[in-house]
């Protein structure tokens, strides 16, 4: 399933919202050593390298992995849980979604941080307008074991001794707003006529997309696809 999506170009992309968003935490804090899980075809690591002492990886979809080492990265194909080292930062971009155990992932992970080091996640925010979109079957399992609102990774804080140092929320891109507004006009009710089937869905999109969106009525639930939070690890 993972080798047809990457065929995608939208799949494994160096311009990502948490990628951006990570890099800036790691411009300010220089890490040693740093993880990432679930790393594709790399396009993280090549410009974490900038900031950091040394990178690895660790990819499940072999032909990905493959790819990384070609272009240098040490990247592995390993499980979530199969590393022995520890890590300043162990980052993981849109994996907690698929996992049916998050729990035990985060807290090995967590013992795989050094003291003082951190995790940074980034997750599908179910909170915001990727939550209100119906029969999107990439937000539904076996693609997505698990659905992630803030108060998730809110709860990550306090179940395993962490510290939520950092919390942002991806603001929402064209290409969204106009799968939401799509969406929003699936549920128009059936109305007389051409005229009314037009009135309602002009006024559906006006009421709960448009105005919303512009003149930000409702800016947590119009908020872009991904949420990411940094934890710190106690020193």
């Amino acid at each position: 399933m993972y080798e047809a999506l990457a065929r995608n170009d939208w799949y494994y992309t160096a311009r990502k919202w948490e990628f951006r968003e990570a890099l800036g935490f790691l411009a300010e804090n220089r890490p040693k050593r740093l993880l990432e899980v679930g790393c594709g075809t790399g396009e993280f690591l090549k410009q974490a390298r900038r900031f950091c002492g040394s990178v690895h990886g660790i990819e499940f979809n072999a032909e990905a992995a493959a790819l990384c080492r070609q272009d240098g990265l040490d990247v592995r194909e390993l499980k979530l849980t199969d590393m022995e080292e520890s890590f300043d930062v162990i980052a993981a971009f849109q994996v907690l979604e698929h996992v049916p155990d998050p729990g035990r992932v985060i807290e090995f992970w967590a013992a795989h941080l050094v003291p003082g080091g951190f995790l940074v996640v980034a997750v599908p925010n179910q909170d915001g307008v990727l939550g209100s979109l119906q029969d999107d079957f990439l937000n539904l399992p076996p693609h997505h074991a698990t659905l992630w609102g803030e108060m998730s990774l809110e709860y990550v804080a306090k179940r395993f001794e962490l510290d939520l140092i950092r919390y942002s929320r991806e603001p929402l891109n064209v290409e969204l707003y106009v799968t939401y507004t799509q969406s929003l006009l699936k549920r128009i009710p059936t109305r007389a006529g051409i005229v009314g089937k037009i009135i309602a869905k002009v006024g559906s999109v006006v009421h709960r997309g448009l105005i919303p969106y512009f003149f930000e009525t409702a800016t947590d639930r119009l908020t872009g696809h991904s949420h990411m939070a940094v934890y710190q690890k106690a020193g």
